[in-house]
């Protein structure tokens, strides 16, 4: 059965260029490769700089790309950026526009993560990195000129899930304050623990698929896959408790694989007394972003920046719509 009738007529010419394959080793080699170099250079109103963090002892140095809007020169809220690629694929650069536009028009900093990959780095090596840079910024916030009563993070897909482990992690070490958390279709549960779950089959047909999703978990868990229990920070959709996280963003595709995990963990969040809302958008598949300039893609920024300045209440800010 086909689902293709179900995509917005917007989103469908999108298919048509890049038709969904199934990842297998051979492809992820491949598209590593056929990746081109990216242009890392800032505007005239937002600079970007590439830094590398060193902050574990004997660990290798991490690479972010900070973005900050050049007029501010006070201490701004800070997003952490996570990107996605299924913890396989993915770099800072991906979202060097995305993440201009955000700077600029919620007037704060981003800092996003080059975390390792799998399955050459499996878990926890990307949380790690990502845990790291959280670290980094709380702690020289005065000379990073960061607001760190004011820190956010934000993922896509893999990076979601990512996202959501590290706002976990934090939780219960106790030492950092997050105030937001942005989900963009997040990959939060471990596939094993789907098979509760009745399927769906009306998600998943295009773009990211359960076989690729299958490959992803198994290359990211290395040795965990197959478990019955798996870390609760490996998948954050199987954590017990999500009491205690912040208020959370979640925005999905209707056509996604990721749709019911990602419902799933809204109202678990509003159950256990988070705020949490969730954006469903008819008719889109996952990382529909990729399509251009339509009308979802417009919509999904300006849903995702207005939770963004609500929660960082800053009052000079500009509106996208």
């Amino acid at each position: 059965m086909t689902t293709r009738h179900l995509v917005h007529p917007e989103l469908t010419g999108f298919l048509d260029q890049y038709p969904t394959l199934e990842m297998t080793q051979e492809r992820l080699v491949f598209l590593r490769g056929s990746r081109p170099a990216a242009d890392i250079r800032g505007t005239e109103e937002v600079q970007v700089e590439e830094r590398y963090i060193e902050w574990n002892s004997g660990s290798q140095p991490i690479r972010v790309l900070v973005f900050r809007p050049v007029s501010k020169k006070m201490a701004l809220p800070v997003i952490i950026h996570i990107h996605g690629g299924g913890y396989l694929l993915g770099k800072p650069e991906d979202n060097i526009q995305e993440n201009i536009e955000l700077a600029l028009s919620c007037g704060c900093a981003i800092v996003s993560v080059a975390y390792r990959l799998a399955p050459e780095f499996p878990y926890p090596a990307a949380l790690d990195d990502c845990h790291a840079v959280l670290a980094w910024l709380y702690h020289n916030a005065a000379l990073l000129q960061i607001d760190k009563t004011r820190i956010a993070i934000k993922g896509e897909s893999a990076g979601g899930g990512l996202a959501a482990s590290l706002a976990l992690r934090a939780r219960d070490e106790g030492l950092y304050s997050i105030v937001l958390l942005i989900l963009i279709a997040p990959m939060l549960e471990y596939p094993m623990d789907q098979i509760k779950r009745k399927s769906n089959p009306f998600s998943g047909e295009f773009i990211w698929t359960k076989g690729s999703n299958i490959f992803a978990w198994k290359a990211y868990l290395g040795n965990l896959y197959g478990q019955v229990d798996i870390p609760t920070y490996a998948a954050a959709g199987n954590s017990c408790s999500l009491n205690g996280l912040p208020p959370t963003f979640l925005a999905v595709g209707s056509l996604d694989l990721f749709l019911e995990e990602d419902v799933d963990f809204a109202l678990r969040l509003n159950q256990s007394g988070v705020s949490a809302e969730i954006h469903v958008y008819p008719g889109a598949y996952h990382s529909f972003q990729r399509a251009g300039d339509t009308s979802f893609l417009k919509r999904l920024k300006h849903d995702y920046r207005a939770a963004v300045r609500n929660s960082f209440c800053n009052g000079d800010i500009k509106d996208d719509r």
